[in-house]
């Protein structure tokens, strides 16, 4: 009987110690699936809030997109309120291709200089504009020659090899006549019209050749067109739009504007001076003796 419950004692002891010992491996794993569970909770809460944050984020955006004065829509005045901008470039009859051009080069409206000049020049009308620099006087006509270019071209879209020019601009500086040929150039891009700058100081020879390959638009210095126009290589025939860009080129002293925050002044050309009427015949008198006066 002692035998008995001695080993029934040890057989317990045994139990106890092989229980104890599961609970020992199984509180550690526990533990760490408790921990595990907490994380990931804790990362899908921090992901929920996330997300709601950038919901939130875009709408407050789409709501300051909508309501700030920045960003109102694109026929918006300047002060965000619902007066349309009349000088945005949607209310301007201008090709879909030279509004592309200009909104890739962020050009969302024109200038004062710009929208006064644009219809009247289009229209075929003699101009004389007048704006302190940087106010886009070159834009101001190249806008009005594009757009008419581009409405005389063919059906096909191709032009002639040898083409005369149906452009030309005058510059009174070489420098003056690169900045209006590469704005010509950009916009006229868009219609793939092709510009020639021709100036003194470079060689003859590869101006010639791309006259004679024919170009659409020349723009150039006073000397160096004449010395093309006598050779014979430029041709005038064509001609449909003249520029004459600077108050050198054109020969006429200049007015500056006494104040330069003035707004740009346009008028038509003024007509070309008419001849004098000859004077009557007198009839013959009796000789009068000539008499000099020195002061």
């Amino acid at each position: 009987m002692v035998s008995t419950r001695a080993a029934d004692m040890a057989a317990e002891a045994k139990k106890e110690k092989k229980s104890k010992r599961s609970r020992e491996e199984e509180a550690p794993a526990k533990e760490k699936k408790e921990k595990k569970e907490k994380k990931e909770k804790k990362e899908k809460k921090e992901k929920d809030a996330g997300a709601d944050g950038k919901v939130e984020k875009r709408e407050s955006k789409r709501a300051k997109k909508a309501d700030g004065p920045a960003a109102a829509a694109p026929a918006d005045g300047p002060g965000g309120d619902d007066k349309p901008d009349p000088l945005h470039l949607d209310n301007f009859d201008l090709d879909d291709r030279i509004k592309q051009s200009l909104n890739e080069r962020g050009i969302q409206a024109l200038f004062p200089i710009q929208a006064e000049t644009l219809k009247p020049a289009a229209e075929g009308n003699d101009m004389v504009g007048r704006a302190r620099t940087g106010s886009g006087k070159t834009l101001a006509f190249s806008l009005p020659i594009v757009q008419r270019l581009i409405q005389d071209m063919p059906a096909s879209g191709r032009r002639p090899y040898g083409r005369a020019p149906m452009a030309i601009v005058l510059a009174p500086t070489r420098e003056l006549a690169k900045q209006v040929q590469a704005e010509l150039d950009t916009v006229g891009r868009a219609a793939a019209l092709t510009t020639l700058c021709v100036y003194g100081g470079a060689p003859y020879s590869q101006q010639e050749r791309s006259l004679r390959a024919g170009v659409d638009v020349v723009v150039g210095t006073p000397g160096r067109v004449k010395d093309f126009l006598e050779k014979g290589t430029l041709r005038m025939d064509n001609i449909k739009y003249r520029v004459l860009d600077g108050e050198r080129a054109a020969g006429a002293p200049g007015r500056p504007s006494a104040d330069p925050r003035a707004p740009p002044t346009m008028s038509p050309a003024p007509p070309a001076p008419s001849a004098p009427p000859a004077p009557e015949p007198r009839p013959p008198g009796p000789r009068v003796p000539q008499s000099v006066t020195r002061c």
